[in-house]
């Protein structure tokens, strides 16, 4: 045999494992939600009404944790659309282009039983400011909701990087009647040695 038929066996051997291997790979909590989020802003649609020689000022309404992320996550779709963000009026003239505020985000990510669902919603108020009063406005409700599979990854792998609101506990990936029934024997038992002790 020679080095090419060599060279291509082997390439048909490897470019299967190479597919399975990117077929399982498992996004960290951050990223997950980060994909989600945008996944929900595609599908509403809001390119469509945004002009490209704007900018569009993102206003956080709150200074939590849960608002920055998300106007992280607004921007960074509104950018890799070819729109030009800038923040709480940092920039061009907020007179004459549009503003953009995240008011009242919930987002919720769970792990049980190797499945990972993560939900919440916001609302994007965007709108035009002139002589310092709002001149035009539209809301856009965006609902997140998705789910895939974690397999067995470790809850340092899947919280690698996110922030509180989207970390888990270990006993959380691998939670489920088991933990339950543990859980309930270990209060019952609790229970019994109270009753038996203060009676003795």
């Amino acid at each position: 045999m020679n080095k090419q038929n060599i060279n291509i066996l082997l390439f048909a051997i490897l470019f299967p494992i190479a597919i399975l291997s990117a077929q399982r790979t498992i996004p960290s909590n951050m990223s997950f939600a980060n994909e989600s989020i945008k996944k929900s802003l595609k599908e509403l649609n809001i390119s469509e009404e945004l002009h490209s020689n704007k900018s569009y000022h993102i206003q956080r309404s709150k200074s939590d944790n849960l608002s920055a992320f998300l106007s992280d996550v607004v921007s960074e779709y509104l950018e890799e659309g070819g729109h030009k963000t800038v923040f709480n009026g940092h920039g061009d003239n907020p007179e004459t282009d549009l503003l953009i505020r995240i008011i009242e985000p919930i987002l919720d990510l769970d792990v049980k039983g190797g499945k990972r669902t993560v939900a919440g919603e916001f609302t994007i108020l965007l709108y035009s400011v002139e002589a310092g009063e709002i001149n035009w406005g539209k809301e856009y409700s965006v609902i997140i909701a998705a789910e895939d599979n974690v397999g067995e990854k470790s809850a340092q792998y899947l919280n690698s990087m996110a922030p509180g609101f989207l970390r888990i506990e270990k006993k959380a990936v691998f939670s489920g009647k088991k933990l339950e029934k543990v859980l309930a024997l270990t209060v019952a038992g609790i229970i019994t040695y109270l009753f038996y002790s203060i009676r003795g």
